[in-house]
């Protein structure tokens, strides 16, 4: 190993996310860049297509790629916690042909504001002081992380990021909604894993 990478590795453990040197916006999921995609093959619905790789947005009051949407989410929900790594593998409507417009975008398609996938959060257990999504005994669900997190994956991750004006998001930022509702079920096992 070269001394310019130990001094990679080091900086990296210093900062506490181990992938501070790579490409923006490829993140890790379960320790892979490439994490299997949700997919859709209905002869009714058509198929779903999603990114090769993982996509990370970085959380924090800095601007980040791409356009700032981490900054916006910090504002919006996580101001006072302390920096996290939002990592997605997504899918949505597979466009029709090569080069062709894709279907999320499309109204007119059922495939439209239509979106799946998985997350995996990284936060620094020394900042935060739990595990995201958590109380403190890393066993009780944290009703507002996961509340807030859904809500920056609607409104900015993806709204936002299409356009949607602030004056059109801000109303839906709200978490004391009474009838939102948070219910932790048993944990289940997908691809023969928890």
């Amino acid at each position: 190993m070269s001394r310019l990478q130990r001094t990679r590795i080091a900086t990296s453990a210093a900062l506490g996310f181990p992938r501070f040197m790579r490409l923006p916006l490829v993140g890790e999921i379960d320790n892979r860049f490439r994490a299997p995609g949700a997919q859709i093959d209905d002869p009714r619905f058509g198929r779903s297509e999603g990114l090769p790789f993982v996509m990370e947005f970085v959380v924090d009051a800095e601007r980040s790629a791409p356009a700032g949407v981490g900054r916006e989410v910090d504002r919006a929900f996580f101001r006072d916690q302390g920096k996290l790594l939002f990592n997605v593998s997504f899918a949505c409507g597979k466009p029709r042909g090569l080069f062709r417009r894709g279907l999320y975008g499309d109204p007119r398609s059922h495939w439209f504001n239509v979106f799946f996938g998985y997350y995996q959060i990284d936060v620094s257990r020394r900042v935060w002081g739990r595990p995201f999504g958590y109380r403190e005994d890393g066993r009780t669900l944290d009703r507002d992380d996961v509340l807030r997190i859904g809500k920056s994956d609607w409104n900015y991750f993806s709204n936002w990021m299409y356009g949607v004006p602030d004056s059109a998001i801000a109303p839906t930022d709200r978490l004391d909604d009474p009838d939102l509702s948070i219910t932790q079920r048993p944990r289940q096992k997908i691809n023969g894993r928890f």
